[in-house]
């Protein structure tokens, strides 16, 4: 073998060694530290939820169109109370059209969109509850 090759694969091999030790690191996750780790976390609903929205027709969008005002997520687990909730509307191309976040109480929520949306545009719902408010 060449000396260049064997430089080459020595510097190959210490590169490897040092990203592979700086992986092995990253475990469990605090306020103070950076890096990754992954858990199974176990759904508070397990069984689907209600999706209805509340509309208003407003004249100074689009030329006047109805737009969604509120999404309201029913049929909530108990387990779920307390947690927080996310809520995107998006178009068929999954261009979010507007999102609200809120709380889960009494397996409900009602959720207030933070910008103007086009009932016409939306066409799919994707809903996060993401654990205890605050956490």
């Amino acid at each position: 073998m060449s000396k260049t090759l064997l430089l080459g694969l020595g510097a190959g091999a210490s590169a490897f060694a040092a990203v592979t030790a700086s992986a092995a690191t990253l475990g469990t996750i605090t306020s103070h530290n950076l890096g990754a780790a992954t858990s199974v976390v176990a759904p508070c609903d397990t069984d689907g939820v209600d999706l209805s929205y509340s509309t208003a027709y407003d004249g100074a969008l689009n030329g006047g169109v109805y737009e969604v005002v509120t999404a309201v997520v029913g049929s909530l687990n108990a387990a779920c109370n307390g947690q927080a909730i996310k809520i995107t509307l998006s178009n068929d191309g999954g261009a979010a059209q507007g999102s609200a976040t809120g709380t889960v109480a009494a397996g409900a929520a009602t959720l207030t969109l933070s910008a103007d949306t086009p009932v016409a545009a939306v066409t799919r719902a994707v809903i996060v509850i993401s654990g205890a408010v605050g956490s």
